[in-house]
């Protein structure tokens, strides 16, 4: 009987073990990337960012249109999270991450309209 005890608690602690390392993976692979070369399409020329030890980033491009585009992959890089929150507030989607909490909010922004009109800014 403690035998099987104890295999049953290295097994839990294992798999305990296993779901942290998950977790951390997980989180870890969502992180800016802060070095090393990333592939960016559209870019006419090679863009070059800096960081200096606070982590702030320059961008070094031959003209602007790339220097935009590399800084708004830097900022999507890193802001993703509060994006998506600010995208789904204005169109009405926070309930879909915060559940029934949110539906009162949801219902507020929904009234605006503000995503029909946004796409209709981009067309």
């Amino acid at each position: 009987m403690t035998r099987w005890l104890k295999r049953i608690s290295l097994f839990l602690i294992l798999l305990v073990l296993l779901a942290v390392a998950t977790v951390y993976l997980l989180l870890r692979a969502s992180l800016p990337q802060y070095s090393g070369n990333a592939q960016l399409s559209g870019l006419m020329d090679t863009v070059k960012v800096e960081r200096d030890e606070y982590g702030v980033a320059s961008v070094f491009a031959s003209n602007r249109l790339d220097a935009a585009r590399a800084t708004g992959y830097l900022h999507g890089q890193e802001r993703y999270f509060q994006m998506d929150l600010m995208r789904r507030q204005v169109s009405g989607r926070l309930s879909e991450l915060f559940g029934p909490i949110a539906v009162d909010l949801d219902h507020q922004m929904r009234m605006h309209d503000f995503a029909r009109h946004a796409q209709n800014a981009l067309v």
